[in-house]
């Protein structure tokens, strides 16, 4: 992963648009909804297989810039067909899509709520482990 980003920012210069298709199945249904996310990153608008991965990041309502799209070859052809013929509307669709993903799954923000949640984890389990020995003895 640590060489993909640097090689997919050098490939985006002439994109309008990221397809993330990805096929209904035992193995995908443990896929995380990343692919999207990399994509926003980069501020390209996104189609988007309509499978629960990409459903449980972007909600009952799709940010602009996010399109699910039904898995069969009609529906794909027919979605990408239709985007590419409003290429103007691509990019600020794209720069909403990147605003949306650094709002709402940047790390930085949430950080200090991550630190208080390892903080208690750490002291309910020192508690726990202390009072056992206490028990014990």
């Amino acid at each position: 992963y640590s060489h993909f980003v640097p090689w997919l920012k050098t490939q985006i210069w002439d994109v309008d648009l990221a397809i993330a298709p990805l096929t209904q199945g035992e193995f995908n249904r443990f896929k995380s909804g990343l692919k999207v996310l990399d994509y926003a990153a980069l501020g390209l608008p996104v189609l988007a297989s309509n499978v629960p991965s990409y459903q449980d990041l972007v909600g009952p309502q799709p940010p602009v810039g996010v399109l699910l799209v039904q898995n069969s070859v009609e529906a794909w052809a027919q979605t990408i067909e239709t985007k590419l013929n409003q290429r103007s509307e691509l990019h600020k669709q794209g720069q909403t899509l990147r605003e949306w993903a650094f709002e709402n799954h940047a790390l930085q923000p949430t950080l200090e709520a991550y630190d208080k949640l390892i903080l208690t984890v750490v002291t309910e389990a020192k508690l726990k482990t202390e009072s056992a020995t206490e028990a014990n003895s």
